[in-house]
């Protein structure tokens, strides 16, 4: 055997012994629950590198295991299947590496012969049977002898009538003589053929000595858990994570592994801690990740395509160009993220969390965003094409150069949001809220702004071409040059606006408010150039 591949047998020996003293205390303890299927990976991943070193060897391929984990009782068998096996592959690798032998014994002497056996000595004569001595909490009785059929319905009921009157001479006797007024309880059982008193003391005493008892045995479950927890992780540092696929791994603690590249393709990680983890360019499609933590995670070019995220906990994470196509992420807490050019495409969001992250040139495309939280994300040049943004709070989000055409948008709050030169063509935005916001260049054509409040909003060179702004709110908005092109403006509300230059040719200014707005150099609606608001009149339009 080469030095280098007794070298790499050495480590994997440790790597099995840790293994299998962490599966002999999940035995004694009794908890199975979670590390099943990550101990059935262990040995695997072990058992597979051990075979790539000896792939001439006859014995190793008989410890291959695979056993099943799909329940509690499965998951018992095979976490003892795991422990024989690792103590089995312990004791070859023992025998096959150059280790310091034992000494030699000596030559074992000739085993000298058997003397007869001595008579046995005569037997000792039965010991009387000892009376019941008075105990502090109990009084017994001696069950009647005299009762026939001792194991009829009718039997027991006249056993039980002696006994009534034996027990209550007895007690009575024992009161007179101890002072002893406890309230007793009664009780006869037929297997021990004892009939007997307990006291409230004696309960009240029995049920804290329990107390003591459960606390002990958790508190000492705990520690053993703890150790187990230890040696597992342990053991974990020679695991290969490229070979996860389908492992059943819920509530299982992965904190701070190195796992680039790891393939946990179908897994079942349910609760399972992630915290710093490195795991760039990981596999995770069609994975189970339902209240998983992956708090501070380096998730950096991983997939999570069609994987289930609700509930989970992604704050601070690395998820800079990581795809999470079409996964379902409800709930999920993303804040404070780096998710630069991550894609979200056809992905299901909503009431999920990403406060203050960043997501510069992200794909939101088609995504399913309702009610979620994007207030102060950094996300310039990012797609919500065909999102369903509805009640999504973007308040004061850098959205510049973003996409929201056909977006969904209706009550969404956008205010004080930098969406300079940002497309909503042909979104549906009633009721959406603007306020303050930077619109400066952006587009709105064929867009529904119904109802919609862009009061104090920044809109210069913007484009409401053909767009419905029936009763929205422009109070006070910065909208020189902008183009409102066969715009329905029907009771929406310009005053005080700055409309300086802006293009109303082919509008429905009926009902809309214009009590002073600057209209200097603005475009009639017949296309010719106005002189005053007044020539606004004509076309229905209110200016005090």
């Amino acid at each position: 055997m080469e030095p280098a591949q007794t070298q790499q047998l050495a480590q994997l020996l440790q790597a099995v012994r840790a293994l299998q003293r962490s599966t002999e205390r999940a035995i004694q303890t009794s908890s199975y629950e979670g590390i099943a299927a990550m101990t059935v990976n262990q040995y695997q991943a072990l058992h597979g590198r051990i075979s790539e070193l000896l792939p001439d060897d006859f014995f190793i391929p008989t410890l291959k295991i695979n056993p099943n984990t799909e329940d509690e009782a499965a998951e018992r068998k095979a976490v003892t299947l795991v422990a024989t096996a690792a103590t089995q592959l312990e004791s070859y690798l023992e025998s096959m590496l150059p280790f310091p032998q034992r000494p030699q014994r000596g030559a074992v002497p000739p085993v000298p012969p058997v003397p007869p056996v001595p008579p046995a000595p005569p037997a000792r004569p039965a010991r009387p049977e000892r009376p019941h001595r008075p105990h502090r909490f109990f009084t017994y009785v001696e069950r009647p002898d005299d009762v026939e059929d001792e194991s009829s319905d009718a039997g027991k009921s006249e056993i039980k009538r002696k006994l009534d009157a034996r027990f209550a001479e007895e007690h009575a006797k024992r009161k007179n003589d101890e002072g002893n007024d406890d309230d007793f309880e009664f009780s006869f059982d037929f297997d021990r053929e004892e009939w007997a008193a307990a006291t409230e003391e004696f309960r009240r005493e029995m049920r804290e000595r329990a107390r003591e008892l459960r606390s002990m045995g958790r508190d000492l479950q705990e520690q053993i858990l703890n150790m187990t927890r230890s040696t597992i992780s342990r053991a974990l540092s020679a695991i290969d994570f490229g070979q996860m696929r389908e492992a059943r791994m819920r509530g299982a603690d992965l904190s701070g592994q190195a796992m680039a590249n790891a393939n946990f393709e179908d897994a079942d990680l349910s609760g399972a801690n992630l915290t710093d983890v490195d795991a760039n360019h990981g596999n995770f499609r069609d994975a189970k990740l339902r209240g998983a933590v992956l708090q501070n995670a380096n998730l950096s070019y991983a997939i999570f395509s069609d994987a289930v995220l609700d509930s989970a906990n992604m704050h601070g994470a690395n998820l800079s160009r990581a795809s999470f196509d079409s996964a379902v992420m409800h709930g999920v807490n993303a804040g404070d993220v780096n998710a630069e050019y991550a894609s979200f495409e056809d992905a299901t969001l909503d009431n999920a969390n990403f406060s203050s992250a960043v997501l510069t040139g992200a794909m939101f495309t088609d995504a399913a965003l309702r009610s979620a939280n994007f207030d102060a994300v950094q996300a310039g040049n990012s797609s919500f094409e065909d999102a369903d943004a509805t009640a999504v709070n973007f308040s004061g989000a850098e959205l510049s150069n973003s996409v929201f055409q056909n977006a969904k948008l209706r009550s969404a709050n956008l205010s004080g949001a930098n969406l300079v030169n940002t497309s909503f063509e042909d979104a549906e935005a009633a009721g959406a809220n603007f306020k303050g916001a930077q619109l400066s260049n952006a587009v709105f054509q064929n867009a529904n702004l119904s109802g919609a409040n862009l009061g104090g909003a920044s809109m210069d060179g913007c484009s409401f071409e053909d767009a419905n702004a029936g009763g929205a709110n422009f109070e006070h908005a910065g909208l020189e040059r902008a183009v409102f092109l066969s715009a329905d403006l029907r009771d929406a509300n310009l005053s005080e606006a700055d409309l300086r230059g802006a293009t109303f040719e082919d509008a429905n200014l009926r009902g809309t408010v214009l009590t002073g707005a600057n209209v200097d150099g603005a475009t009639l609606p017949d296309g010719e150039r106005c002189s005053s608001r007044e020539d606004f009149r004509r076309f229905g339009a209110r200016i005090d």
